[in-house]
């Protein structure tokens, strides 16, 4: 895996964590979209049933899962939710972002910033996603 890679992963993974602390979001079939500033882009079509939607924050890395003590500071506000990042690393890395939402859909954004090899990497990304029906049985 590549740093920009896991950075990515790491990000969506973040924002995920704000989007399930307060999961007002139907299940169903839902349609992600993520894509990174510079380009690449992937949509990927997922179910989502009612208990993965309600559980889905312990599926998250939990404090320290990054190395250096990450923990996103999360704060809601009605269907928006922001967070902030500063981990010691290694590799330090910090950053923030915010998702809003509603039963079937989201959108998010994160910024975040890290040093590798002594070198300043920025990687920005957008994450929605929309509901677009029922899960095959």
């Amino acid at each position: 895996m590549t740093i920009k890679h896991g950075v990515f992963i790491a990000a969506f993974l973040y924002q995920a964590g704000a989007l399930a602390a307060a999961p007002n979001l139907a299940d169903g079939l839902w349609e992600i979209t993520t894509s990174m500033d510079g380009g690449g882009s992937q949509i990927i079509q997922q179910c989502f049933n009612r208990a993965e939607i309600a559980n889905f924050s312990q599926s998250l890395p939990q404090s320290g899962a990054l190395g250096g003590g990450c923990q996103p500071a999360v704060q809601e506000s009605g269907n928006r939710a922001t967070w902030t990042l500063d981990c010691a690393g290694p590799p330090k890395l910090s950053g923030s972002g915010e998702v809003s939402y509603s039963g079937s859909s989201f959108a998010a954004s994160s910024k975040l910033s890290m040093a590798v090899q002594g070198q300043k990497v920025d990687i920005g990304q957008r994450v929605s996603g929309r509901r677009v029906g029922d899960c095959k049985k």
